[in-house]
């Protein structure tokens, strides 16, 4: 009898997992949008309007900090999943003044933008949004890498199938979602609808690969980076002492790494 009402409760819990699952994957798409304007505007940021086939997402373009240090390098970057595009940006401000230009993401659905957010949908953004970025005056394709955090190192990672990048810069990664449900939720990975199967797509990148993750991280334990990092031919781990939401410690602890392995792998210039 007892077995049955586990099996039942079981049962029962993955049952409101599966329908659930989006809703609690995406809670950025609760997020407003009437401030984005104003905090992208505060770095600086061009408003760009991308064109997929379920509508306009919404991104925000900053370009190199001189024309002395333009080398046409530029990065796309993803953000987290409870979290908008300008949200990273002060993070990654002072990446402009590595000579890089930014093109920071919107998912669909998320503060204005058109569509829903699934795997699908970000990975059709994240492909509009890499044209785009191509396309534009002083970019050179062959300098394009991707940066994601949490939710956004799938989506970065996810892109690399689709179009070529430099490098990848994977921040407080996981292995996947079908890995995450089974580890950490106690459920089959076939009951996820979005698998964003990270470890497939460094397994399957041919470029350099770095990676950061906090030693303490609950929501994303560090497990997971130390997989990706077996995983990819040219892969580097650096492990910060911090959890999850409160990673980096400092913006030096990000920006110096960062900066070494886009000068070692010539998508910037090698200083004299």
């Amino acid at each position: 009898r007892w077995v049955v009402i586990v099996v039942l409760v079981y049962v029962a819990y993955a049952g409101m997992v599966f329908v659930l699952q989006r809703r609690v994957m995406y809670p950025g798409v609760k997020l407003g949008a009437y401030a984005t304007g104003a905090a992208a505007a505060r770095w600086g940021a061009q408003a760009v309007a991308l064109s997929t086939g379920f509508g306009r997402v919404d991104a925000w373009y900053v370009p190199a900090a001189s024309p002395s240090s333009r080398n046409g390098a530029a990065a796309l970057v993803f953000h987290g999943n409870a979290e908008l595009a300008p949200d990273v940006m002060g993070a990654l401000h002072q990446v402009s003044g590595l000579g890089v230009a930014a093109l920071y993401v919107e998912y669909p659905g998320y503060g204005g933008s058109d569509g829903s957010p699934t795997e699908e949908s970000i990975l059709e953004a994240a492909a509009a949004a890499y044209d785009w970025l191509v396309g534009s005056p002083g970019v050179v394709p062959e300098r394009v890498f991707a940066i994601g955090r949490s939710l956004g190192s799938a989506a970065a990672a996810g892109l690399s199938r689709r179009r070529p990048l430099a490098g990848l810069v994977l921040w407080s990664p996981f292995v996947s979602t079908g890995y995450v449900a089974l580890r950490s939720f106690g459920l089959p990975p076939f009951l996820v609808l979005d698998r964003f199967d990270s470890r497939g797509a460094v397994s399957a990148f041919a470029g350099p690969v770095l990676i950061f993750h906090g030693r303490r991280d609950q929501v994303i334990p560090v497990r997971h980076a130390s997989i990706l990092a077996t995983a990819g031919a040219d892969t580097e781990l650096v492990l910060w002492n911090c959890g999850h939401n409160d990673c980096p410690p400092s913006w030096l602890e990000l920006r110096d790494p960062l900066e070494s392995f886009l000068r070692r792998h010539g998508i910037l210039d090698v200083e004299d």
